[in-house]
């Protein structure tokens, strides 16, 4: 009676060891399953979806010669950069630049173009110096220099836009220079050009829409030369003497 109790209290034993091993293996898979659902609804909520940065367009930057830092970023003329390449750097990285405002007169030498850029040199209006000033044999091609005289709001005398000195420059095709006026007594000479103690050599380009005293386009000073192989020069005005 005795063994027949035990093998009793065995049997209930036994069944009750599986429901509970039953009960522990389904709360684990519910806690596996909560989890891994955590997990899932942790990532969503944390995923982060990418925006696109963009900055702001800019149209113009400034470049000055005498008083910029090529450190700058050109935004403004108080932050002008000071060299061509600097200016022309940013420019070529930012295609919505389409005005180089210069408000100090550039050194230059070597091959100056624009190209690759969309941009142009244009005198700022209330300055009233060369735009650029050959220092060593230059080149010039692929580039528009205008001389803004219909918003010119400085007073006084106004320089040409180019002076080569003790110096070959040479313009070749895709050069314009454009809508300057030299003025006012001895100043007012070249429109586009002074050329002093140097030679200029024309081959290519397009020399147009300027006025001067002397030298509507082109003036040339002591020992100075002027070569043309090639391009146009036309629509230049001097009041005293020379069109050219």
């Amino acid at each position: 009676m005795i063994l027949g109790m035990l093998k009793k209290k065995y049997r209930w034993f036994k069944a009750i060891m599986v429901a509970l091993l039953v009960f522990s293996v389904g709360a684990s898979l519910l806690l596996v399953h909560a989890e891994d659902e955590g997990i899932e609804e942790t990532s969503d909520s944390s995923e982060i979806t990418p925006t696109l940065l963009r900055a702001p367009s800019t149209t113009e930057i400034y470049l000055d010669g005498v008083s910029g830092d090529d450190t700058n970023d050109g935004s403004t003329a108080t932050n002008a950069v000071k060299t061509f390449e600097k200016a022309k750097e940013i420019a070529t990285a930012n295609q919505t630049i389409t005005t180089i405002w210069v408000t100090g007169t550039v050194p230059v030498s070597g091959e100056i173009s624009l190209a690759g850029t969309n941009a142009i040199l244009k005198r700022e209006s209330a300055f009233t110096d060369y735009l650029l000033e050959t220092q060593a044999d230059t080149i010039f091609h692929d580039i528009t220099v205008d001389g803004n005289k219909d918003n010119i709001t400085a007073t006084g005398s106004i320089y040409s836009l180019i002076r080569v000195a003790n110096a070959i420059a040479t313009i070749q095709d895709g050069t314009v220079l454009e809508n300057n006026e030299a003025r006012h007594s001895n100043i007012g000479t070249g429109g586009a050009v002074t050329i002093e103690a140097g030679t200029l050599n024309m081959t290519g380009g397009y020399i147009h829409d300027n006025q001067a005293n002397w030298g509507g386009a082109i003036y040339l000073g002591g020992r100075a030369n002027f070569n043309m192989s090639g391009g146009v020069i036309e629509n230049n005005h001097a009041v005293s003497d020379g069109s050219k």
